[in-house]
């Protein structure tokens, strides 16, 4: 594994602050940044997008503390190894920050250019990965380290495995003669966007659920998937109970 913050000696390390101070005569690795304000999926994407580049072209990256909090509101900060927050000195630089990415016309991201030739972009550039990344592909290359790092806080597995068993008891208990193995389905219900294209997101209140909006798009799922999704239907009723984090 390469180590994500010592890339040069331009890079001043202290605590979980560091400073990049811009070289003017001398070669230096390709430094990476997002301003991403989304939340703690976007801030995941970004993270392991930064970490694909400073593994597989030693890029150095930097994190904003906000982008570090988002996730360590879930995940254990700890085992977060670009947990150091980098502020670069670029003063009488003459670099400019320039995007990594491109955009198709869907608006995904993708990084064609740097994949399929990386030298231009490995030296003395200032690289944005942009805001929104998404390019699944990469993650998959370093899962199991991405794997170690997303390790979620003991309290809040510990309330989610006690609202898993909550449910699958009730379950059991209202259909007695369901086989004892439950598989349970995780729908990802993009309440956010939906609002988004009704003009209500700047008036979502994202801590407090619509129970509604959820038990309808469990409710399509059933009709998709008729046969196991009674079982889903069940569980996210229960679930729908309890705080979501």
């Amino acid at each position: 594994m390469v180590l994500p913050w010592i890339k040069s000696s331009q890079v001043v390390r202290q605590g979980t602050n560091c400073t990049i101070r811009l070289p003017t005569n001398t070669s230096f690795p390709s430094i990476l940044r997002t301003l991403c304000t989304g939340r703690i999926g976007n801030q995941l994407d970004v993270y392991a997008t930064a970490w694909y580049f400073s593994q597989k072209y030693g890029m150095q990256p930097t994190i904003l503390e906000e982008q570090i909090a988002s996730i360590a509101a879930v995940f254990k900060r700890s085992k977060l190894q670009m947990d150091a927050v980098c502020k670069v000195e670029d003063k009488g630089s003459p670099l400019k920050w320039e995007p990594l990415f491109e955009v198709n016309k869907e608006g995904y991201y993708f990084y064609d250019r740097v994949t399929q030739d990386p030298e231009p972009f490995l030296k003395n550039k200032l690289l944005d990965i942009g805001m929104w990344t998404n390019a699944l592909y990469f993650y998959k290359e370093n899962l199991p380290e991405l794997k170690k790092q997303f390790e979620i806080k003991d309290d809040i597995k510990q309330r989610a495995e006690h609202a898993i068993k909550t449910a699958k008891d009730r379950f059991l208990l209202l259909n007695p003669q369901a086989p004892s193995a439950i598989i349970l389905v995780g729908i990802h219900a993009r309440r956010t966007d939906m609002l988004e294209c009704l003009g209500q997101r700047n008036t979502a209140r994202y801590s407090n659920i619509d129970g509604n909006y959820y038990n309808l798009a469990m409710a399509r799922f059933s009709s998709t998937w008729q046969t196991s999704a009674r079982c889903s239907w069940q569980l996210q009723t229960t679930l729908s109970g309890y705080d979501r984090t």
